[in-house]
């Protein structure tokens, strides 16, 4: 048996000083949406605030509600539709007002594909970015998501989502396995390394398996 061991590392106190409202998943090959969830205690109308994409803009109310609220409940997502997101490369921030060149404003922030792009000198002011750092862009189907527990500062918070999750809470993926039995041990920690849950799950992954499904 091969033993596997993911350790989920919840940053709490981060998510909710730094933002409220994040931005959890995006697909930018085909239909393009976007994802959002209320992090914090509150319910928050984002109903006003903006999206900025390459230096274009939005407010969230000109755009297609797919499924929750433009006023999100604490816990809940929120996916829009009808921003038109470049299949290439792109920057995705998200304001509080349109006051774009202003840190304060800008509540998150994500970029693929490219550095260097649209608003990204605003997000690295405000700490919440790299300056030229990217996140792979994503294959038509699939859709770039945050890993649970992080808060979308560093690249290596998102990932490619081979089966998009809009609306719901997304997974961590582990790669492909090799055909064998295993034992997965899953760690939950807060950000002050106390641990808060421990799992373990044994499964096999069967011969000419697609792992997707």
């Amino acid at each position: 048996m091969k033993t596997l061991s993911v350790t989920a590392i919840l940053f709490l106190s981060t998510l909710l000083t730094r933002a409220e409202i994040l931005i959890t998943e995006f697909q930018h090959v085909g239909t393009d949406q976007i994802e959002f969830i209320n992090t914090g205690e509150e319910p928050v109308d984002i109903s006003n605030w903006q999206l900025c994409h390459r230096l274009t803009y939005a407010p969230l109310n000109s755009l297609t509600v797919v499924s929750g609220s433009l006023t999100i409940q604490p816990g809940e997502f929120l996916v829009v539709s009808g921003f038109n997101l470049n299949d290439q490369s792109g920057d995705i921030g998200l304001y509080s007002s349109a006051s774009f060149g202003n840190p304060d404003a800008m509540q998150h922030f994500v970029q693929y594909g490219a550095g260097g792009i649209g608003r990204e000198s605003v997000a690295v002011t405000k700490g919440i970015w790299t300056a030229g750092a990217f996140v792979e862009p994503a294959p038509e189907g699939s859709s770039i998501a945050l890993s649970v527990g992080t808060n979308g500062s560093r690249v290596e918070d998102w990932f490619i989502f081979d089966t998009p999750t809009f609306g719901e809470a997304g997974g961590v993926q582990l790669g492909e396995l090799e055909p064998g039995t295993y034992e997965l041990n899953i760690t939950l920690k807060k950000a002050g390394g106390d641990t808060l849950n421990q799992t373990r799950i044994n499964f096999t992954v069967p011969e000419n398996t697609d792992q997707n499904n």
